[in-house]
């Protein structure tokens, strides 16, 4: 009984680590199954949503921005949300993003949302980046000279 018993817990101990590294191999299949049982605030499909540079002047920052905005457009022409940013004046109750600079108390950049409680549609959203925040490697978060601005989004 004993050698049956190790010989299974063997057995098992093997199966069960040949799963786990063939489930590890195919992260998309584990990523697709429903972990949450809330809806997420998310912009609701086929939105278009007004954006706007809020104080921010800096020609390089504001074309980081509108790479990202631009890059956010393609990807959602083609993932079903439809939703487009676009940077013309909003008509009245339109939903608006709002990028700004700002000093921040703990992170380098902070996104701020108005959400409709019912629906966990998003109405308005604010984000602010603090151009002064650095690294624990003392080095800026944000290098207004480099092509990363908009990697925290």
């Amino acid at each position: 009984m004993t050698k049956f018993s190790s010989h299974f817990l063997t057995t098992y101990s093997l199966v069960a680590i040949a799963v786990v590294i063939a489930w590890s191999s195919v992260p998309i299949a584990l990523s697709q199954c429903t972990t949450i049982n809330f809806q997420p605030d998310q912009w609701p499909s086929e939105a278009t949503v007004y954006f706007n540079f809020g104080n921010i002047t800096d020609p390089i920052q504001r074309q980081q921005i509108q790479t990202a905005i631009d890059n956010w457009n393609a990807a959602n022409s083609s993932n079903n949300s439809r939703v487009q940013f676009s940077s013309a004046p909003p008509p009245p109750g339109a939903r608006t993003l709002t990028f700004q600079n700002g000093s921040l108390p703990s992170s380098p950049a902070f996104t701020s949302t108005t959400v409709n409680l019912q629906t966990r549609e998003i109405l308005s959203a604010t984000i602010t980046f603090d151009l002064q925040r650095t690294t624990s490697a003392g080095g800026l978060w944000f290098d207004p000279a480099g092509r990363a601005l908009m990697t925290c989004l």
